[in-house]
């Protein structure tokens, strides 16, 4: 009566340790493919600010071309 027992929690104490390596080791291969994407995120996130801040200063200008237009008129 207690052999079948204690297969039984010997093949669940192995189960839990290898689906436990199995979460550590996919979360030590998530965490370093963050690292070497970390750059490029930030690359772009700098790039698109960039363009932001340029589409704004164009529609500046083109707002400040109107309204001198209309000034001059």
């Amino acid at each position: 009566m207690i052999a079948p027992m204690a297969f039984a929690l010997l093949v669940a104490a192995m189960l839990s340790v290898s689906i436990g390596a199995g979460r550590l080791v996919g979360w030590l291969l998530d965490r370093r493919e963050s690292k070497r994407t970390r750059p490029i995120r930030d690359a772009a996130f700098a790039a698109q600010a960039c363009a932001e801040m340029a589409g704004r200063d164009y529609a500046i200008a083109m707002l400040d071309q109107e309204s001198m237009g209309e000034a001059c008129s």
